[in-house]
């Protein structure tokens, strides 16, 4: 298999819409000091719903000399999953914006969220699902 690297103009389309698709700094800062977590979720499609969610959790397993002993874990799905652990609420923030824009060039890519493909709605009978 070869791998293919996207095309700048993609890259750029998908670097302008992180910024556009991060939550503002003082509203997740507000919730998460309220609620302990901020959490959004967002129908772009009928029935297609992203949720994004930013929690602060304890260091993770395994230490690493010199790394925060506190992280923002940072979930954002639609159908699929993306998660991270972000060393601050900016860096986490930006993840949001990351991860929303793949979600949707996914979708305008290749057809996804909710879809077996893009040119079509049902898997085929030999491909696997859960």
């Amino acid at each position: 298999m070869r791998w293919r690297l996207p095309g700048s103009s993609m890259l750029r389309a998908l670097r302008g819409d992180a910024l556009s698709m991060r939550p503002k700094l003082e509203d997740v800062r507000a919730k998460i000091s309220s609620d302990g977590y901020w959490i959004e979720h967002d129908e772009w499609r009928i029935s297609t719903v992203t949720t994004s969610r930013i929690e602060p959790v304890d260091r993770p397993w395994r230490e690493m000399e010199g790394s925060p002993p506190r992280y923002f874990k940072v979930t954002v799905e639609c159908d699929g999953r993306f998660e991270c652990l972000a060393p601050t609420l900016e860096r986490a923030i930006e993840f949001v914006g990351i991860y929303r824009a793949l979600v949707l060039e996914s979708w305008r890519e290749y057809g996804w969220a909710s879809w077996a493909a893009k040119d079509r709605l049902e898997p085929a009978a030999d491909e696997m699902t859960a």
